[in-house]
């Protein structure tokens, strides 16, 4: 004999569906519509930081690899989509 389950026989409810739906998208990378493609301008930002966080970036830099500035770019590019994600769920 063979184990078989039967079909499970409490479904989701909308509002369970609703919240699943919005925790996977929450988790999906972001399209931006301003967003152009490869050709998309560059720009340049300069910034001004204590010397411990520019202590922190180097030993990053010593144990990792990682230039300061590409972990700062990485940095900034995920916090500005995880800002943008917030703002438009609450608009």
């Amino acid at each position: 004999m063979t184990n078989i389950k039967p079909p499970p026989t409490n479904f989701l409810t909308e509002r369970e569906k609703e919240r699943l739906a919005n925790k996977f998208l929450e988790g999906a990378p972001r399209i931006s519509k301003e967003r152009t493609t490869s050709s998309e301008k560059k720009e340049v930002i300069f910034l001004r930081i204590p010397s411990t966080v520019n202590n922190d970036l180097q030993r990053i830099c010593n144990l990792t690899g990682y230039k300061k500035n590409m972990f700062c770019l990485q940095a900034i590019i995920e916090a500005v989509n995880d800002k943008l994600k917030q703002i438009e769920r609450e608009i």
